[in-house]
């Protein structure tokens, strides 16, 4: 579905959303064991449906309504990109992670969602992972995540730092389940799976700098631009609908450099036949680690080391075979 499906019928809402994610705020308590969602006095209607809804449901209106205000930010990995993040343990404390904008959406290719379609009780259907969105609160380091399905089913989590030595894994692991899942097939598994990927995603575009693509649709972008012009001279109203039409185009982000998100190893054994060819294929995980480095190697900096792809010629996948590791 992606971005345009999923937020195209929502555009009568679109101003009511803008306010939600203005009249809301999320803060912790004094002993940062509990968080709070706060609403403006003067905005009484959001106030009462915010009491209405579930926990879920209002973070996910939350999410989608601070990408309707701010715009959307799109990073779009490969399938690969995907699998090899999927795999990495977000073992670093919360004062390292970063975000390029407080709001991303990660949007899953087709070839990676469907290896991960699963029936839609709600449906009778099936439906498989579409995209995410990350929002993160670096003053108060807190994270709302949301995991979408093409059947717009929504899983959406809150975790922060309690500053009790957690990572972010481990908050994430609390909100969300365990790193080590047994049942590879079940709906909230493939989703919690991939949030981490859109999580690991968000960090590395940080660690590794992003860079601006541009807008998704550059035409529209220009003609949308023009008409701002336009509006200028025809009222207030016709110009915030112009800006917002403008703002609401989808800028696409990617890595500003090469980057290998993951390697593929066989190890050879002295007659150049491959000493692994008895394992299955598999990923060992990669994780982030503190690097020694300057003047007596006082100073510490985090580096990324990336999940192996083990005997990736066993996959049964032929898409896992075309090497796609670098943006």
């Amino acid at each position: 579905m992606g971005f345009h499906q999923r937020f195209d019928p929502l555009r009568s809402q679109f101003p009511r959303m803008e306010i939600f994610s203005k009249a809301v705020t999320f803060s912790l308590s004094a002993d940062r064991t509990k968080y709070d969602c706060h609403v403006a006095n003067s905005q009484l209607d959001i106030k009462k449906r915010v009491g209405s809804h579930s926990i879920p449901e209002t973070l996910r209106v939350y999410l989608e309504s601070n990408v309707i205000r701010l715009g959307p930010k799109i990073f779009r990995p490969s399938h690969t990109d995907c699998e090899a993040l999927e795999n990495v343990e977000m073992n670093f404390p919360w004062k390292s992670y970063q975000q390029p904008f407080s709001t991303m959406i990660v949007e899953y290719p087709e070839d990676y969602s469907q290896k991960r379609i699963v029936p839609c009780v709600e449906t009778g259907t099936a439906h498989e992972p579409d995209l995410a969105i990350v929002y993160y609160n670096p003053k108060i380091r807190l994270m709302i995540a949301g995991g979408y399905l093409t059947s717009n089913q929504n899983y959406s989590g809150i975790f922060w730092d309690k500053e009790n030595g957690q990572t972010v894994e481990d908050a994430f692991a609390e909100t969300f389940g365990s790193a080590e899942f047994s049942n590879v097939h079940d709906e909230q598994v493939i989703v919690y799976r991939a949030i981490r990927a859109a999580i690991n995603a968000c960090q590395l575009l940080s660690m590794f700098r992003t860079k601006e693509i541009g807008p998704d649709n550059p035409s529209y972008y220009s003609r949308c631009e023009r008409y701002v012009e336009k509006a200028k001279t025809r009222g207030q109203e016709e110009l915030r609908k112009a800006q917002r039409d403008l703002r609401l185009i989808p800028f696409v982000y990617s890595f500003q450099q090469k980057v290998t998100l993951y390697e593929d190893r066989r190890k050879k054994t002295s007659e150049g036949r491959s000493a692994a060819i008895k394992l299955r294929p598999h990923w060992r995980r990669g994780h982030y680690r503190n690097q020694a480095f300057g003047s007596g190697k006082k100073e510490k900096r985090m580096i990324f080391i990336a999940p192996v792809l083990v005997n990736e010629d066993f996959f049964t996948d032929i898409s896992l075979k075309r090497r796609r590791n670098t943006k």
